[in-house]
């Protein structure tokens, strides 16, 4: 069954110019990886702190692969050391026994 992942992002204020090239390059190099099957990240106009990055995985084994990468622990790197976020993402994986593209 695919899964959907949605992940809520709070940048530092002082931090966005720096991190929105960042989580745009991530999300184009996610939506590359085997069993990624769609990827969306957009920010609020209103309020450029928050973005959202959304993504549809094949199955679960594929969204685990994805957390396992080395591209995945590079990026984690990248936002820790360079200070990106106010707070810790908030991630939930939902079942999406409807999908399509």
């Amino acid at each position: 069954m695919p899964l959907l992942r949605v992940t809520r992002i709070t940048f530092a204020a002082d931090r966005v110019a720096a991190a929105v090239p960042v989580f745009e390059a991530r999300s184009r190099t996610i939506a590359d990886e085997p069993g990624c099957l769609a990827i969306a990240y957009g920010q609020l106009a209103e309020r450029p702190t928050s973005a959202v990055a959304v993504s549809v995985w094949s199955d679960e084994p594929s969204h685990a692969a994805h957390e396992l990468t080395p591209s995945y622990a590079l990026f984690a790197e990248a936002v820790s050391e360079g200070a990106l976020l106010a707070e810790p993402p908030i991630i939930e994986i939902f079942e999406a026994p409807v999908f399509r593209c």
